[in-house]
């Protein structure tokens, strides 16, 4: 499973743009040999990622008074910042600086737990951040939580702040994972979540009490929409929300925001973790997946166009060698397309196919359509039999 962020198909794109070296008017197209296809054919863009920490907010007069920290473990990094105004409100944050030195920690009997401090000033010379403060428990620390973090400055009883809380070494995490960043119109599943417990004192089982979970997505423009989940083979599934007005990838991403919280070996924990999605409009999709390969010189795919734009297919050409289909040319071809039905050429070099040493019957596959004013994969298909890969086994 790959761990990184999925946008290749906004890489593929500027890349076009530079290296489109054969033009017949509208039309561009540009085509490669295959050298190293399990890069190319490597449809597993998932993403998967595990969280230890959590954050929120609250303000000066909760924190003279004390905040309660739900540590699992004795471990525990804290970043103090003042938050952003909310411009929605007529409250404006003070100038006043957080002073560090005046921050505690303290156990549910009141002890003072030993803990070292990154001052305001010295943070804010990282470059990085800003207004914002840090301490951290040490290595040798004891106390499982639940800690209380409290100050004795004066501070400003409405003044906001966000408390970020992570924990290195906890065996709580969050664990979030999608098949794929880029949401196309057929994607029915955002996302799956799942969490780690440790030993339910010492027994291995699921704990008893359930874990409540909370899943938002947020759009660049502020928008936020609950989702709808349910529980299938102990994973909560997250569905693909029905969204009205979509913002293009070209604006910006959305992000899924999970929350869990619960109880387990008489402790509570909180937990939030992100991902992030590129949505796209259904402007167009594929009529046909299927490719009449008997005269490559008019291969051609079909594109159902719901909106003028410029749209971009790549596929994939197999032809065969030993009896086995393998993959040796890939081709991009971009145009301008009114709405209703077209066929775009996908015009696959004849010089470099030549030089792949393969013969008929052949194929393509590997279908990707994207819309180039939004910088968006609209659908994609895959399907080929009998394949061999170079460095990989042969399936069927």
């Amino acid at each position: 499973m790959k761990k990184h962020v999925n946008i290749q198909f906004f890489i593929a794109l500027l890349l076009c743009c530079f290296a489109l070296i054969s033009r017949a008017g509208d039309l561009s197209h540009y085509s490669k040999v295959i050298s190293k296809s399990s890069q190319l054919l490597d449809t597993d863009h998932s993403y998967s990622s595990s969280s230890k920490e959590y954050w929120f907010e609250t303000n000066g007069a909760a924190l003279m008074q004390g905040v309660a920290i739900n540590n699992t473990s004795p471990r525990v990094l804290m970043l103090i910042s003042q938050a952003r105004e909310d411009v929605s409100s007529n409250t404006q944050q003070s100038d006043a600086k957080l002073d560090i030195g005046l921050m505690q920690l303290q156990t549910q009997s009141g002890e003072v737990v030993d803990s070292k401090q990154v001052s305001e000033p010295q943070l804010a010379q990282t470059g990085f951040l800003s207004k914002s403060a840090a301490m951290f428990t040490d290595k040798q620390a004891q106390d499982n939580g639940p800690l209380l973090l409290k100050t004795q400055q004066a501070l400003d009883p409405q003044d906001r702040f966000l408390i970020m809380i992570r924990e290195p070494d906890s065996d709580y995490a969050l664990n979030l994972n999608t098949t794929s960043q880029s949401v196309d119109h057929n994607r029915t599943v955002l996302a799956t979540v799942s969490m780690t417990l440790p030993a339910n004192n010492g027994i291995k089982s699921k704990s008893l009490n359930p874990v409540n979970y909370l899943a938002t997505l947020i759009g660049m423009d502020g928008s936020k929409v609950k989702l709808k989940s349910k529980m299938l083979n102990g994973q909560l599934v997250i569905q693909r929300p029905d969204l009205q007005n979509i913002i293009a990838p070209i604006n910006g991403l959305y992000e899924l925001l999970v929350e869990a919280q619960g109880n387990h070996n008489g402790l509570s924990f909180h937990r939030k973790g992100k991902l992030a999605f590129a949505f796209s409009r259904p402007t167009a999709s594929f009529a046909d997946t299927k490719v009449d390969v008997s005269n490559l010189d008019q291969a051609q795919v079909s594109v159902l166009v719901n909106e003028f734009s410029r749209y971009e297919v790549r596929a994939v050409l197999y032809g065969t060698k030993n009896g086995v289909l393998i993959p040796v040319l890939e081709t991009q071809v971009a145009q301008s397309l009114n709405a209703g039905m077209a066929a775009m050429p996908l015009n696959f070099d004849r010089k470099l196919l030549n030089t792949a040493g393969v013969t008929a019957p052949y194929k393509v596959s590997n279908l990707r359509l994207y819309d180039q004013h939004q910088m968006a994969l609209l659908e994609e298909y895959n399907e080929v039999n009998n394949v061999v890969l170079p460095g990989k086994p042969r399936f069927r």
